[in-house]
């Protein structure tokens, strides 16, 4: 699904004010004057940036508007399940927009939208993919954290989600669970109480999330255009895109993201589990200290960190290689959750 947008409409409409930015120079010259974009609230208090062109001659109308943010969560409340159709995302985010601010979307503008004759500066796009459990995708990501490459350079790791390229002004993948992530207690990811009921909390107990970014600079390369429009970048397809993105990224094929006593540990020692079923020489990588404390609270689990891991039994039987996540076909939405999706 469209999980970000950056767009801009070619709209005229009712100017809407939040204030501007200005700058003045030393001798009183104004060199520049921005308008502040305003936050018009959603579905359960999500929300989307929205302004007007800067400010003109004519201060009553504008004609272009910019929106930003996430119209998936804004329409709908959550983000946990949505749609990849870009231009009835932007068609319905403004038409929600027009109520709040009092203008009227014209038939004209609707036929712009709906064959993608507007403007994108950023597009996120993800798709979820099944994995046999919760701990199946933890284990995915730690080990995606440590193993994964592309000529960003090495994944990263922070907080539950690898990137890559998480610093780029061009693209960006990220990966992480999301039912991790709507537990958590970090706000604007929380799934609105109203929902918990729900079954999209259990949908997303067994997926992987895998998340590409897509900024300015990379759109106008892809699209051979100063300014790209979604016309142009639909036209090399949604899913496309993702798939030809994901596809850079290098994963080492023998790592396991199957264990089951991951799960079972304590937290304080997960780390140095993960690390040394990845292979490495955790004995060097801690303080000695650390070192033998973790090695005898991991004894408790008959697990030995002093030995290579390679010495030790490797359960051949729960070994699933990294790559054979991104050959697997995205998730589709159940029939029992499109209600919850934006028609």
């Amino acid at each position: 699904m469209i999980d970000w947008i950056t767009a801009v409409i070619p709209f005229r409409h009712k100017r809407i004010n939040n204030g501007h930015v200005q700058k003045i120079d030393s001798d009183g010259v104004e060199r520049w004057l921005v308008a502040c974009p305003k936050q018009f609230e959603g579905s359960f208090e999500s929300s989307i940036a929205v302004k007007s062109n800067d400010l003109s001659e004519c201060l009553q109308y504008a004609d272009k508007l910019y929106i930003s943010g996430n119209p998936t969560k804004f329409l709908q409340g959550h983000n946990v399940v949505g749609t990849d159709d870009l231009n009835l995302l932007v068609e319905r985010t403004l038409e929600a927009i027009a109520d709040k601010a009092g203008f009227v979307v014209d038939d004209v503008t609707r036929r712009r939208i709906r064959n993608g004759f507007y403007f994108v500066k950023r597009i996120d796009i993800n798709y979820m993919f099944q994995l046999p459990s919760l701990s199946d995708v933890r284990a995915f990501i730690d080990a995606a954290g440590i193993k994964t490459r592309t000529r960003h350079g090495r994944s990263t790791i922070k907080k539950g989600t690898f990137y890559v390229g998480q610093t780029s002004k061009r693209w960006a993948i990220k990966g992480y669970s999301k039912f991790d992530e709507i537990m958590g207690g970090e706000k604007g990811h929380r799934l609105p109480a109203q929902l918990f009921s729900s079954p999209l909390l259990g949908f997303t107990e067994d997926k992987l999330r895998l998340e590409l970014v897509l900024r300015a600079p990379e759109l106008k390369k892809i699209t051979d255009d100063e300014n790209p429009s979604a016309r142009q970048i639909l036209e090399l397809g949604i899913s496309s895109l993702f798939n030809e993105y994901i596809s850079r990224l290098e994963m080492t094929a023998n790592v396991s993201i199957k264990d089951e006593k991951l799960a079972d540990l304590p937290s304080k020692i997960q780390g140095t589990y993960a690390l040394w079923r990845q292979g490495f020489d955790v004995r060097s990588m801690l303080p000695k200290a650390t070192f033998y404390r973790h090695k005898t609270l991991l004894k408790d689990y008959e697990i030995d960190i002093s030995l290579p891991h390679e010495q030790c039994d490797n359960h051949a039987s729960n070994v699933v290689p990294l790559v054979r996540v991104l050959e697997a076909k995205p998730v589709s939405i159940p029939t029992h959750l499109l209600s919850y999706i934006v028609h």
